[in-house]
């Protein structure tokens, strides 16, 4: 893997020596699969069919044309499985790995880098230091890019794009409502109503809605959710459409989780504690909400040119009163009395809002007798966040409290009031964007995709009094005429195989300062990618085989030659590089006969670090995933079942005990089995039973920051539909 970036640059000019001399078509159709096709990397995914897809490049590309490798999930397949929340999906997602902060902030993993970048209909949001816990509810599928993705992302880690597409309405009544009931007191109505405002459906509307509430397997935890979107869609000419609408999510989780569950005892021992365990009191909680509201249009010049246009208007607030067990205790848990925990009180009160506009031209032009596309684009946001100076802290907290016996602890402790100081912490970011990427048709069998973007970006963290006066100012620094570059080929070896490549690039802008106060250029990330992506079955299948190197460099660590603060507070940093992920992928997913559809990854990942780079350092080297679903032929044609595993291999972290230092823990490898029934009562109704972690397997999801996995649980729904 160490010269992967000089064989892909080898293989690109090689291609192109001699593409001209190649027979294959002039374009390669995306896979023609039946209804009820089961496919991420392939643009059938369960129930709709999608030729093309832009989410590397905005170009209408299909799978195969794509030098990267893209995953879809449709609402037919989060139907089929239950899948109500981005864990569920992520899951299922060929080289992702799954692991958690605490219950409120999930954590996604790719190329051995963490996904931050989660995008609503190709717009960008931001989740500050947590991802939004999408309901999949409003959604009609889900997009997956992994690697870099700079082009539209404009900052952010090599790892990956999340983009989830809102569901929109139709020209046809139509309605539907789905009761879920499960275990742990789960309880889920969801409501989806389509309805044509004019006669000929040229004004629509569309209305969705889902309420959960629900218990958990940990003491005390117990969440209530709503999440709702109207969205109206206007044709305002033969050529133009305009939506415009809202959405909203509430969150609302009591006794959540902020902090660890200790593997190990004061004496270094397991703790042997169940999984069951939750060190919130019964009165934590963690609310967030938030809610956009957007506009988008799209208006065809001609039949090969089209502008699209969005604006996105969304304002979120948190509020949480927490509890953290043993953040400066100098004791830990003891196995005989129970006694040892203490737990230390935190609380914040925030809001965000973020303005964007995206506006794009996409079409196609003749040169050398022969037609290519580009896009030409640009794209704008402004964030702010302000958060309100609250009485507790975290070191130094008004608020601890030592459990007397953990083991025979109901959550029961003084209670923590939200009080407030004066003044106010606000960060504000602006990001502009230029961007244009390109497909050129260079022979019958080989593409070029280029593409590059100009990126500014500027900050400010200060601090203001209640006035709207700046009190001080943490730190303020701006980015100018950042290039990124996209480069890409796709190289047709015969009707069926394709030969591609690709190296993308990302950046992450940071405050982080040297010795002498200045701070660091932005952290750069880069993919470099090959591979082969073939159909088969008549087209119903894909299979695709990649070789990646992921690398990050100028990443801060603490600088050892100057260890003391600066003035300003902040600690000297240097940027180092070494942060490299390489390894390989391979995906089987299709139609493998007229009635199976299936879905088959393999992932390896050797993750690499400075010495002094922190970061996750404890993921799976080994990842397997395998879905499945049957649709019994004939008589039984109502009934279809399926299931699936994850595996993953071996993990290594350590935990911090008082007296003994970092002392090492580990996590066994362990599968996950998901089975699923669907049954058509009849055209109206139908139900489905899923099976989540069916083998009951207890696992700690994550070592940095550890906490047990959901164990066995089962959901039942039933679904009306006209």
């Amino acid at each position: 893997m160490k010269n992967l970036k000089s064989l892909l640059t080898g293989c690109a000019l090689g291609t192109l020596g001699f593409a001209g001399t190649a027979s294959a078509q002039n374009s390669v159709d995306a896979p023609v699969t039946e209804d009820q096709a089961f496919e991420l990397s392939g643009f059938t995914v369960f129930g709709d069919n999608y030729d093309t897809i832009g989410a590397a490049t905005r170009l209408p590309l299909s799978d195969r044309e794509t030098p990267q490798t893209i995953s879809l999930i449709d609402s037919s397949r989060l139907e089929a499985e239950s899948m109500y929340n981005m864990d569920d999906v992520m899951r299922n997602v060929t080289g992702v790995n799954v692991s958690m902060y605490d219950t409120q902030r999930p954590l996604y993993f790719s190329r051995g880098f963490q996904i931050t970048d989660f995008q609503v209909d190709g717009i960008p949001t931001y989740s500050g230091d947590t991802n939004q816990e999408f309901d999949t509810a409003l959604y009609q599928r889900v997009e997956i890019l992994r690697g870099a993705n700079g082009l539209f992302s404009g900052s952010g880690k090599p790892s990956g794009t999340v983009n989830l597409h809102r569901k929109q309405a139709g020209k046809n009544f139509a309605a539907s409502v789905t009761q879920t009931v499960g275990s742990w007191d789960y309880i889920r109505t969801q409501v989806d109503v389509n309805t044509p405002i004019t006669s000929e459906g040229k004004f629509r509307s569309r209305f969705v809605a889902a309420y959960t509430d629900r218990d958990s397997f940990r003491d005390r935890y117990e969440e209530e959710k709503l999440a709702y979107l109207a969205t109206f869609s206007a044709d305002l000419a033969e050529n133009s459409t305009l939506t415009f609408g809202f959405q909203r999510q509430d969150n609302e989780p009591t006794a959540s989780v902020w902090g660890t569950v200790p593997p190990l005892a004061a004496d270094g021992t397991p703790s042997e504690l169940p999984h069951t365990t939750n060190f919130a009191t019964d009165w934590a909680y963690w609310h967030r909400h938030s809610s956009t509201a957007f506009v988008n249009l799209e208006h065809a010049i001609n039949d090969r040119w089209q502008l699209k246009a969005a604006i996105n208007h969304t304002t979120g607030d948190e509020e949480s009163l927490s509890v953290y067990a043993n953040a400066y205790a100098a004791t830990w848990l003891d196995k005989e009395d129970g006694s040892g925990v203490v737990i230390s009180g935190y609380s914040w009160d925030s809001s965000d809002e973020r303005n964007s506009l995206d506006l794009y031209l996409n079409g196609k032009f003749d040169l050398f007798e022969r037609e290519h596309e580009v896009v030409f684009g640009a794209s704008h946001a402004e964030y702010e966040s302000v958060a309100l100076n609250t009485a507790s802290g975290f070191a130094g907290s008004p608020y601890n409290y030592t459990i007397p016996n953990f083991y025979t602890w109901d959550g029961t402790a003084p209670e923590m009031e939200l009080a407030y100081l004066p003044g106010q912490g606000v960060i504000r970011t602006k990001q502009t964007g230029l961007y244009s990427s390109t497909r050129l048709r260079l022979s019958d069998a080989f593409s070029a995709i280029l593409g590059g973007r100009i990126t500014k970006w500027d900050t400010i963290d200060y601090g203001r009094d209640d006035a709207g006066a700046t009190s001080y100012v943490t730190s303020e620094y701006e980015i100018d005429n950042e290039f990124t570059p996209y480069v890409g080929f796709t190289y047709d070896l015969n009707e069926s195989l394709t030969f591609y490549g690709s190296y993308t690039t990302i950046f992450e802008p940071q405050d982080n300062v040297d010795a002498s106060g200045n701070i660091l250029d932005p952290v750069d990330g880069h993919n470099y990618e090959i591979g082969l992506k073939s159909s088969f079955a008549e087209g119903r299948a894909t299979f695709t085989a990649a070789l990646f190197e992921t690398t990050q460099d100028n990443f801060a660590v603490a600088d050892p030659l100057n260890p003391a603060p600066l003035e300003s507070g902040k600690y000297p940093q240097i940027g180092v590089d070494g942060t490299k992920a390489e390894g390989v992928e391979l995906q089987l997913s299709g139609k493998v006969t007229k009635d199976l559809s299936m879905i088959f990854g393999y992932t390896h990942n050797n993750t690499s670090r400075h010495e002094g780079d922190p970061i996750w350092t404890n993921l799976p080297e080994d990842l397997v995933q395998l879905s499945t679903h049957y649709q019994f032929p004939g008589q039984w044609s109502r009934l279809a079942i399926g299931g699936g595993a994850t595996w993953q291999s071996k993990i290594i972290g350590s935990q911090f005990i008082p007296g003994q230092g970092n002392v090492e823990i580990s996590q066994d490898p362990y599968t996950l089995v998901n089975l699923h029934l669907n049954y058509a009562i009849n055209e109206n109704f139908s139900a489905t039973l899923s099976a989540k972690n069916a083998l009951d397997e207890i696992y700690l999801a994550n070592l940095d920051y550890p906490q047990f996995g959901e164990p066995q649980n089962f959901l039942l729904s039933f679904k009306w539909q006209y």
